[in-house]
């Protein structure tokens, strides 16, 4: 069986639909969330999510330009006072794509730990942007009614999301990285 080759600009134009598309619709259903009665207080950072998961199953690189473009657009469609969702998505795409080719090998178990950490970022920046918006909040009533559910939320509804992911970086192809490691053991 012949494998397809795909010229730099094509893989790269393909990338950026599969990716787009997936991050279209978690962005779609994070802003919807809200009104389900069961998200009023806490929403699952699935974006994030998403940009660790492009991150590390597909590159660094990958996944700071997804995380960064699509918190950029989820903090324009969620209507923010402080727009921390680009860095949070840019830092989420990065440090999970590095983890990955440094510490853990690209594969879904081994995700399990960025999908923690990933968790605790949006953890930080809902209390970051909880105290910009209302600097009067009560500390008790915030963690046990917001950030303590929104933290099991993410761990929750991330797993489905990561699969999502990792059948994305799938159906985008193999990465620059791929086809050289392929191409060293042919020889």
């Amino acid at each position: 069986m012949r494998e397809k080759i795909l010229t730099p600009a094509s893989a790269l134009f393909r990338r950026i639909i599969i990716y787009g598309i997936l991050l279209f619709f978690l962005i779609v259903i994070q802003t919807s969330l809200p009104f389900i009665p069961m998200f009023r207080r806490a929403v699952p950072g699935l974006v994030l999510v998403a940009a660790a998961a492009i991150g590390f199953f597909d590159s660094e690189y990958a996944g700071a330009i997804a995380g960064m473009l699509a918190g950029a657009a989820l903090d324009s469609l969620g209507g923010v006072s402080l727009s921390l969702m680009p860095l949070a998505g840019f830092a989420a795409g990065y440090f999970c794509g590095i983890a990955a080719g440094k510490k853990l090998p690209r594969e879904l178990p081994a995700f399990s730990v960025c999908l923690a950490a990933v968790s605790g970022a949006n953890l930080f920046v809902t209390l970051v942007c909880a105290y910009a918006a209302n600097s009067e909040l009560r500390p008790v009533r915030l963690i046990i009614h917001t950030l303590i559910p929104e933290f099991f939320y993410t761990l929750l509804f991330g797993i489905p999301v990561v699969l999502l992911g990792f059948l994305c970086t799938k159906l985008a192809g193999k990465t620059k990285r791929d086809r050289q490691a392929s191409a060293d053991t042919r020889f």
